[in-house]
This record gives structure tokens, C-alpha cells and sequence, in this order.
């Protein structure tokens, strides 16, 4: 058969919930009419894994191709194979670039969590100094009353000492 001569398939409309064996010969099928890899897939919705069992299950052996069909076949299949491979790929790289991306973001984060904390605990010092250096002010007043006091008691001492000698 030549690529052009490609007939559709009709399909069931459960196809989805045959099981595989029945699956397997539309999958047959479709390889004997000369769909790639990639068409059977996209045709079926079935990986190409499950189109390699498929093959090896129900064989394609009495199928005649000329040798250079054969090979266009196989070529076209690694080409499938290879094109799935690149796009796996680039899906992996997109969930890389958004991995990296979340751990960007949690680190982000942490730092931030990191900063508040130093914050939270810097504001309770400076909240401690605060306090420290009101008791200190009432301190000094106390003190300078005290003082204040003391010079007040010295002078009446010394006033007092002054009578008594005389």
C-alpha cells in the first residue's frame, strides 16, 4: 500500500473502554494500512508503548511490504519515537523551569520568614530598651531627689551642729 492509499477505520464509540487485547487489533489495523506510529496514536489515543505490544502481540509478519517501505516505515517510526522523546523532553524542562521557580519562591519565602523573625525580635529589644531607659530617667529623678534631699538634711544638720556650738 502506498501513503496515499490510507483508509480510515470506523471505530466504536466505547473504543476507550475496550480492553486491550480488543484495542490492539484497531492498533494492528492501522499499522497494515500504513498509519505511522504518531497517526495510530493520535487516531487511537494510545501511547506508542502500547502500540509496540500491540505489534508483538498480533504480529505484523503477514503483512508484505517492499523493503523500502519497510525501512520508510521503520524510519518514520523512529521519527515518531524521536519527536515524542523531544516533546517529553520539553515538557521536562518546562516543569524544571517551574520547579526552579517554586524553589525560588519558597526561598523567598524563608527569607522573609527569617527577616520578620529578627525584626519581631529587634522591635522586643529596642521595646526593652525603651523600657530600661524609662526606668533609668525615673532613676536619675529618684536619685536627683534624693541628692536634693541629702544637701537639704546637710544643711539643716550643719545648722543645727551651729546652735549646739553656740
Amino acid at each position: 500500500m502506498s501513503r496515499n492509499s490510507k483508509s480510515p477505520i470506523d471505530l466504536p464509540e466505547d473504543f476507550h473502554l475496550l480492553p486491550f487485547e480488543e484495542k490492539a487489533k484497531y492498533i494492528v489495523e492501522l499499522r497494515r494500512r500504513s498509519y505511522t506510529y504518531r497517526e495510530t496514536a493520535k487516531i487511537l489515543h494510545v501511547s506508542f508503548r502500547d502500540i509496540n505490544m500491540a505489534i508483538k502481540m498480533y504480529g505484523l509478519e503477514h503483512v508484505h511490504h517492499s523493503g523500502f517501505e519497510k525501512l520508510r516505515g521503520r524510519v518514520e517510526d523512529i521519527d515518531d519515537s524521536l519527536a515524542e522523546a523531544i516533546e517529553d523532553i520539553s515538557k521536562l524542562r518546562d516543569r524544571l523551569g517551574y520547579l526552579e521557580k517554586v524553589v525560588e519562591a519558597l526561598a523567598s519565602i524563608i527569607k522573609g520568614y527569617e527577616e520578620a523573625r529578627l525584626r519581631s525580635r529587634i522591635e522586643e529589644i529596642s521595646m526593652q530598651v525603651e523600657v530600661l531607659r524609662e526606668e533609668a530617667r525615673s532613676l536619675h529623678a529618684i536619685s536627683a531627689r534624693h541628692s536634693k534631699e541629702e544637701a537639704d538634711m546637710h544643711e539643716e544638720l550643719r545648722r543645727l551642729s551651729s546652735r549646739i556650738d553656740t
